[in-house]
Parts: structure tokens; sequence; C-alpha cells
């Protein structure tokens, strides 16, 4: 469970940062290496998400 948790609270963070990215103020004082550093960041989590999907569907598959 605790690695389930973990992605979770990343998404969180992720989900914070992307609203954030629609708040127009933000945005336009964000530098470049803050927005590439959220893009690689949903990149990892994207990873994540997919292994972790795999894991899940090989110990409930029948």
């Amino acid at each position: 469970m605790s690695k389930s948790k973990d992605l979770e609270q990343a998404f969180q963070r992720l989900i914070k940062k992307y609203h954030e990215f629609l708040n127009e103020t933000i945005m336009d004082e964000m530098e470049r290496i803050e927005i590439e550093a959220v893009i690689q960041q949903i990149n990892r989590l994207h990873d994540k998400l997919n292994k972790h999907m795999n894991i899940v569907g090989r110990k409930f598959s029948c």
C-alpha cells in the first residue's frame, strides 16, 4: 500500500502544479526551467503509473 500512497501523493502534487499552470499570472512568471521540471515530473509519474498498473494487472488477472 505504501507505493500506492506515494503515487497518490505525487499525483496530488502534480495536480497542484497543473492548477498553477492554468493560472496565467503564475505561468507568465514561471521560468523555462520550472516548466521543463513540471513536464519531467509528469513523464516520471506517467511511467510509475504504467508500472503500477502492470503490477496490479498481473496480480489480479485470471
